[in-house]
């Protein structure tokens, strides 16, 4: 039977309509229903190497939608110049980050892929462009994708998830290349009659910036090292901080996307796709950087606002993030995590509280 797929959302009805879809990852909330298409999948495209056994040249892709199957699977829409549509599977977590690009929707704070392109930027690393191969064995799984980075140290090919490389090709706004093989495994057809106007997204030219943060890379009054305890579901996804001499605890809400990435890094588990902190070290390589500390520094609006400071050749230099978001990386480079003293006078718990944490 061939795929049934839900668009999302009009522009009218987009706001609260992504809010009850992305209110918290898998959870597969209603979506507003723009049409079921019958679609005919992989192998029926007439698309592969050319005859002789010439290798065909990488298509160029755009992205059109993202649009979610009946089980509520996220699903990437690209589109060829000559208009063959192709599926990608993506997590939930990265159909939320190409979705909100796409519509131009400003997210309270930078997502990863908005720390990945403002480290790219600070560390004058290109994104040339983004590979996508059919995955091993073909479909169903999520396509192999790589990043081509340059910087100051050189060329590197990074590996990547494809959601994550598609999110990055959009916010550097890298071309998007697709093999004869990727394209004959997940193409589509309409189920009826002749070429489909499959829509082609335009980004807008102005996109509404997250929330900026006040001054970055200012030495704090007070500042404390803290490791990384856990991630907890007592009060809903919790991280959880302590200091060295296990005498203040802090603990904060976060996304599943980073909790889920923290805890198998805590824990030595593995994870079903590269974590997209794997590609941030690859771009700190090209760009000839160390990542120097992760920061909580102070709250705004109610929301922590971190830092992630890095070391260039010849400078040091910070960049936005969510705490969470820079915690993360640290875990993958070893770098120490700092907060403010004001923070843990605020906020700081008994250490008490975690003991069985603590006691593991």
């Amino acid at each position: 039977m061939a795929p049934r797929l839900v668009l999302a959302p009009s522009a009218a009805s987009r706001p609260a309509a992504v809010r009850r879809r992305w209110r918290r990852v898998g959870v597969r909330a209603a979506t507003l229903l723009a049409g079921t298409l019958g679609l005919g999948c992989g192998g029926d495209a007439g698309t592969g190497a050319p005859a002789g056994g010439a290798v065909a040249e990488p298509v160029r892709l755009s992205i059109g939608e993202v649009v979610f199957q009946v089980d509520g699977t996220p699903t990437v829409l690209l589109v060829t110049p000559d208009s063959q549509a192709l599926l990608v599977p993506v997590s939930d977590c990265e159909g939320y980050n190409i979705y909100t690009r796409l519509h131009g929707m400003a997210a309270a704070r930078p997502l990863t892929p908005d720390l990945f392109a403002a480290a790219a930027e600070s560390l004058d690393v290109q994104v040339e462009r983004v590979e996508l191969d059919a995955a091993a064995g073909g479909r169903p799984g999520p396509p192999a994708a790589t990043l081509t980075l340059r910087g100051s140290a050189g060329r590197r090919q990074v590996p990547a998830s494809a959601g994550d490389a598609l999110a990055i090709a959009q916010r550097a706004g890298a071309p998007i290349l697709g093999t004869a093989a990727l394209v004959a495994a997940y193409a589509v057809q309409p189920g009826v009659t002749g070429k489909h106007a499959w829509p082609v997204a335009e980004v807008p030219s102005s996109l509404p910036a997250a929330r900026p943060a006040g001054p970055l890379c200012q030495a704090l009054p007070e500042q404390v090292e803290m490791r990384v305890l856990d991630v907890t579901l007592t009060t809903g996804l919790r991280l959880v901080l302590i200091d060295a001499a296990e005498s203040v605890a802090l603990s904060f809400a976060i996304g599943i996307c980073e909790g889920s990435v923290i805890h198998a890094r805590l824990h030595g588990e593995s994870l079903a796709a590269i974590p997209p902190q794997e590609v941030l070290v690859e771009l700190l390589a090209a760009g000839g950087a160390q990542m120097d500390h992760a920061g909580m520094l102070r709250v705004e609006g109610g929301v922590f606002i971190g830092e992630v400071g890095l070391q260039g050749r010849d400078r040091r230099m910070c960049v936005d993030a969510r705490p969470s978001d820079a915690i993360a990386l640290a875990l993958f480079t070893g770098a120490p995590v700092y907060v403010a003293g004001e923070l843990l006078a605020a906020y700081g718990e008994d250490p008490a509280s975690y003991g069985w944490l603590l006691d593991r």
